[in-house]
């Protein structure tokens, strides 16, 4: 699969719950010298057209700069016939640029970053799927898909556009025949736009009420951000009311930045018909460098790594974007150690950190956290003292089992029959690793085999995980793996 003196990849795919790590292999015996340096790739252009507002990149692509990550996104939608069908990208990401490949045709590949205009911070992403939405983080940002240009936005970064400093001001229009009657709020933000696309936005200016509309118009002055990477300014409003405000916010103007003046006349009966979303203080967007979100029971959960590695936090239920304040898991705080991962494993979502184990059982605010200590009971809340996971992309989950590595313990597997050692029978040489990725390969007989690679020393491990042996290869520095769909 070696051409032109890069690696050649194709049809690439793992979906473990949430998780993508991906490893090409063949069966045992291939496994070793199948596994290919990911420190470049190879896609070959296609015959593929681009939709509409996606800019592709052209000619044979060579990716120079480490990989880190590679994952499947699908989402279901109604295709010819009003037949379901399901729409499949793999998503990448190399120096401070974010690639979407649909697998459609040929190779051709869209440029997620130059669609929306931004350089990474960050190459080291995490994605998660959760209500046909692909949210990708590195801790610095987080990039919101459904694989369209027009759905593709910048949710966060740090440091970003400056915030509002000034008020809005008004003047009621009071001619008598305005559509205005009653209360009304407003806010506004600055924001950054690719064409039609909002790509940043700052934090929202104090909301303000205007009262005593009687059938009016209201004429909102707005100041500009003095900020040169802030193209527009945006407007948002309630409906009008007498003593509540209503909760729902419509984004009314949008302009160019600038000190100007703009009448609103939307009236109740027209304002749903305007842009909405959930825009509230406890919003996605503003949380400090939320990083390796994971899905378990209708909500989202993340690691605020901005804040503290030791806090894991979550969503509303059914509402991945609203994060409210309180909305948090202490897990274990103070002890010197840090969050790892969060994985779904059945009916129980276990959070790693790098010398311990805690598993959820349940909602959050009903159910209270578990740790997994040491004990003579065989269940999969049981493990060794000190054991955790010291490599996120380790982490692999295969039906039932979670496999996971610690470079002080070597590779352990988590499942209904309890926590287990998997490399036993293997030197201590195996210890001691601090860049692995790693997935799970089902050879034609049923077999499983976990394989871990260590991207700086150039090890990398094959273990059987019913005999617990492993072979050990070198010079093999991959910092994510890849899986042919057909074996």
């Amino acid at each position: 699969m070696r051409r032109g003196g890069g690696y050649y990849y194709r049809k690439f795919s793992r979906w473990d719950l949430g998780i993508i790590i991906s490893g090409l292999l063949a069966g045992r015996a291939e496994a070793q010298t199948a596994l290919l340096d990911a420190e470049n790739i190879r896609i070959s252009d296609g015959t593929i057209k681009p939709r509409a507002g996606q800019k592709y990149l052209d000619g044979d692509i060579y990716v120079d700069e480490v990989i880190n990550g590679l994952y499947q996104y699908s989402r279901q939608y109604i295709g010819v016939g009003g037949m379901v069908d399901f729409y499949k990208a793999y998503i990448f990401a190399a120096e401070d640029k974010l690639y979407l490949w649909d697998g459609v045709g040929d190779d051709t590949i869209w440029d997620i970053t130059d669609g929306i205009n931004y350089s990474m911070e960050s190459d080291d992403i995490y994605c998660c799927t959760y209500q046909d939405w692909c949210y990708i983080t590195t801790g610095k940002e987080t990039i919101k898909t459904d694989g369209t240009a027009g759905n593709t936005r910048l949710l966060n970064q740090i440091g970003g556009l400056n915030n509002p400093s000034g008020a809005l001001s008004f003047a009621q229009i009071d001619d008598g025949v305005g559509n205005l009657s009653g209360k009304r709020s407003y806010k506004y933000r600055y924001v950054k736009k690719n064409g039609d696309i909002v790509i940043d936005y700052s934090e929202f200016f104090t909301v303000q009420e205007v009262n005593g509309l009687v059938n009016d118009n209201v004429n909102v002055t707005h100041p500009a951000s003095g900020d040169p990477d802030v193209t527009h300014i945006e407007i948002w409003c309630t409906k009008t009311y007498t003593t509540t405000a209503p909760s729902e916010w419509y984004r009314i103007i949008v302009v160019v930045d600038a000190n100007n003046t703009h009448k609103d006349n939307v009236s109740d009966l027209v304002i749903e018909g305007y842009y909405t979303e959930y825009t509230g203080d406890d919003y996605i967007g503003y949380l400090n460098g939320i990083n390796k979100l994971s899905f378990y029971k209708d909500r989202l959960y993340g690691i605020e790594e901005g804040l503290d590695p030791s806090l894991y936090r979550y969503s509303d239920i059914g509402n991945p974007e609203k994060w409210n304040a309180d909305s948090w898991i202490d897990v274990k705080r103070d002890d010197g150690d840090i969050i790892v991962m969060g994985v779904t494993l059945g009916q129980s979502h276990y959070i790693f950190k790098q010398r311990s184990i805690w598993v959820l059982t349940g909602d959050p605010d009903a159910i209270p956290l578990i740790e997994v200590r040491a004990g003579g009971d065989a269940s999969p809340n049981q493990t060794e003292y000190g054991l955790g996971c010291t490599s996120p992309r380790s982490i692999a989950v295969v039906g039932d089992t979670c496999y996971f590595y610690s470079k002080v313990h070597g590779v352990w597997s988590i499942s209904n029959e309890g926590i287990k050692c998997i490399s036993t029978n293997v030197s201590e040489d195996i210890r001691g690793l601090d860049n692995c990725s790693a997935c799970v390969y089902v050879d034609d007989n049923g077999r499983l085999y976990y394989i871990l690679s260590d991207s700086v020393t150039g090890i990398a491990w094959v273990c059987d995980t019913e005999t617990k042996t492993c072979l050990k290869d070198t010079n093999i520095k991959s910092t994510c793996l890849i899986i042919y769909s057909d074996g």
